[in-house]
């Protein structure tokens, strides 16, 4: 949970993901991205869902 949003964040064999949850707007957001040795540090598909979630419910962060 993180500012009302449900959420699971895997990464494995090379991808990153996220799904994120907000009940309260029946919002729902996935993102999926590849791993390189060039993807910068961090998650780029968190990063991705963070600014989504900005778009779509600002007064509700997704800030993981």
């Amino acid at each position: 949970m993180v500012n009302d949003w449900v959420l699971q964040n895997p990464s494995f064999a090379g991808y990153g993901a996220i799904q994120a949850y907000r009940p309260s707007e029946r919002l729902a957001i996935a993102v999926s991205a590849t791993k390189t040795a060039k993807t910068p540090e961090g998650s780029v598909a968190e990063q991705v869902a963070e600014r989504i979630a900005a778009a779509l419910a600002p007064k509700a962060p997704l800030a993981i």
